[in-house]
């Protein structure tokens, strides 16, 4: 659509020829784990680290790896325990860390909540936080900066909390979360990567304590409303809200016929803050970068807002799907940034890929940002080129090369809530406003728990006459 291709910031991979040792690699994943990643990281179909203990890290590439891994043998290749720990301050025992029958049973009790009957639910709430949001937009000069990674934190934690607590979210409350998960998932980090090498928490105390504290305070702050909602549902004191909380407190097990406790609650619904607004911002963040250097795309996203709903506030829920344009250039961004640009898995038999013996206990690594920048399965991988999912064979969703929510079983639950509110997100932005780069400011992707910019992102906004 615009007359130069565009590829947008990526960490520059490490030469092939660097002599390759585990100290290196630890160095760099202190930076992040896009920093580890070698030029043949991206042609090869197989990368094997050793480990401390005898254990390897073994990352594959190839689809059919991909799918046998997520698909085919998905129950033999269970989430790592190192993320579980690395998490359970915040997430406790949630979906996005269990296993087995577990997982199933909050599998089985959660996935009502997000079928497309419950998004139609909340999709005036979406819409409610999305016209709040150009409230706060339109603050902004035109020649002022806005931190537009910092307000796509903002919109999509506000989403969450009106259609998971019906609970609006202030400036202050969206600040205040969004600078204590920053610190939480910085050390978050740095247990895994503890974990991973068989190293004591001992060796790094302070961060192992603000580790543990900062997931204590997301965790408590959130529980606090979701206790108080649990107590009034108990004694039939609350009213109805109609939001996704009274949905599952209301949900009981087909199989074991038992509902959420009040700890199993509080597990989930943070589970579902952090998956459902990180996540979301760290593409929407990218995406506008994207659009402010490729105006075209822009133009194109507004004129289709225009057509589908002149009066964007008063779009329904079935006219989001004919945002084809929209949808495609989000499809493409989570190509290049998918939020969680590394899954951790644990073998837990013996297997093989591409040949290549995996032994039982060996640590396997997917990566949506390795697969999807392949150059053997895309043309151009760091291009941003919309087009490839406007119709056509090329670009399609196949399981083993474009995942970025996952596939299989433990597919991402709320991926399509997370497409359906950035789709409004994006359409209402571009219909608004005019979005330009700010010179010299180049975001710098890093990979910690989410796939987030360093220095974040700012672009330049001006309203348009009509």
């Amino acid at each position: 659509m615009n007359g130069c291709p565009y590829t947008p910031p990526h960490p520059k991979p490490v030469p092939d020829g660097e002599k390759r040792t585990l100290w290196k690699w630890i160095q760099r994943t202190r930076k992040s784990s896009l920093h580890t990643l070698y030029e043949g990281s991206f042609r090869n179909w197989l990368t094997v680290l050793k480990l401390p203990g005898g254990h390897r890290l073994v990352m594959p590439k190839d689809p059919a790896d991909i799918r046998k891994v997520l698909v085919d043998k998905a129950p033999d290749f269970p989430k790592s325990e190192a993320m579980h720990i690395a998490l359970k301050p915040l997430l406790g025992e949630s979906i996005f860390t269990t296993n087995g029958e577990v997982w199933e049973r909050q599998r089985r009790m959660l996935d009502p909540a997000f079928a497309q009957s419950g998004l139609k639910k909340v999709f005036p709430l979406m819409l409610d936080a999305v016209e709040d949001l150009r409230l706060r937009l339109e603050a902004y000069g035109d020649t002022e900066s806005c931190p537009i990674g910092d307000e796509m934190t903002h919109v999509t934690a506000d989403i969450i909390m009106r259609t998971i607590l019906s609970y609006p979210l202030s400036a202050g409350e969206a600040h205040n979360l969004a600078a204590q998960f920053e610190k939480f998932q910085r050390k978050a980090s740095q247990v895994n990567l503890m974990k991973i090498l068989h190293l004591p928490p001992w060796m790094v105390p302070w961060d192992w304590v603000i580790w543990r504290f900062q997931g204590w305070r997301i965790r408590n702050l959130l529980g606090k409303i979701i206790s108080s909602r649990f107590r009034e549902y108990q004694t039939g004191t609350g009213g109805e809200y109609g939001d996704i909380l009274e949905g599952l407190m209301s949900a009981v097990d087909p199989v074991t016929k038992t509902p959420f406790s009040e700890k199993e609650l509080i597990d989930q619904i943070v589970m579902l803050f952090l998956a459902g607004h990180e996540t979301s911002a760290s593409v929407l963040g990218w995406t506008f970068h994207i659009l402010a250097n490729q105006p075209d795309y822009a133009e194109a996203i507004r004129r289709e807002a225009e057509e589908t709903c002149p009066d964007f506030t008063k779009v329904k829920f079935s006219e989001v799907a004919r945002l084809k344009t929209t949808r495609a250039v989000f499809r493409e961004v989570l190509r290049l940034y998918p939020p969680v640009a590394f899954f951790s898995r644990s073998s837990a038999g013996d297997e093989e890929f591409h040949g290549c013996p995996v032994r039982s206990g060996d640590l396997v690594n997917l990566s949506p940002y390795v697969v999807q920048r392949h150059t053997e399965l895309w043309e151009d991988p760091d291009v941003f080129r919309p087009e490839r999912f406007m119709g056509g064979a090329n670009g399609r969703n196949d399981s083993g090369r474009y995942f970025p929510f996952s596939t299989g079983p433990r597919i991402c639950i709320g991926a399509a809530f997370a497409q359906q509110e950035a789709h409004l997100i994006i359409a209402r932005v571009c219909q608004l406003f005019e979005i330009e780069p700010v010179q010299g400011l180049v975001p710098e992707p890093v990979s910690r728990l989410t796939l987030r910019s360093e220095n974040g992102i700012s672009v330049k906004l001006k309203k348009r006459s009509c």
